[in-house]
């Protein structure tokens, strides 16, 4: 850097979550989308069905299971229309800001999804859900995309990016 500075250890740990992230998007799973598992088509259906769990659990305001579909340790990055991330947070942090969300709102918000694509590399998943937000009279779009991991016999969602239309 000109400036002399050095990012700090949070920038770096962003910075390099980010990049592994491409890295597994544009590399690893470009590869293994022309593998074949065994099992691929019974664990997309069930990547579908907990998909499916994950936006119903937010619409019902079940904010304790929807806390379940995510990795301890998982990370959220929010990304604005032209794909800058504009914010990193911890699945506790993430969970508070919906919770938030939920009670501030004075009208049901419902999130359902429009279309999946799902791949699937052993215990490793990956799924991009294009959704579109129900606000009373209001209504938004967007994408998510989501790096999901087995762990224990379920999916866990491992990172999720963020970006709204």
């Amino acid at each position: 850097m000109t400036s002399g500075k050095h990012p700090s250890r949070r920038q770096q740990r962003f910075h390099l979550k980010i990049t592994i992230v491409i890295a597994v998007s544009v590399f690893g799973f470009g590869i293994l989308g022309d593998m074949t598992f065994a099992g691929e088509k019974s664990d997309a259906a069930a990547i579908e069905g907990f998909l499916d769990h994950y936006f119903s659990t937010w619409s019902n305001k079940e904010l304790v299971a929807y806390k379940n579909c995510f990795h301890p340790e998982a990370t959220i990055v929010v990304l604005d229309r032209s794909n800058v991330p504009q914010t990193s947070l911890s699945r506790d942090t993430f969970i508070g800001t919906q919770e938030e969300a939920q009670r501030k709102s004075h009208v049901k918000m419902r999130e359902v999804p429009l279309n999946k694509q799902i791949t699937v590399a052993g215990t490793l998943g990956q799924a991009t859900v294009r959704w579109k937000l129900l606000k009373g009279h209001h209504s938004a779009t967007g994408v998510d995309l989501f790096t999901l991991v087995m762990t224990s016999g379920e999916w866990k969602i491992l990172h999720l990016a963020v970006r709204n239309d």
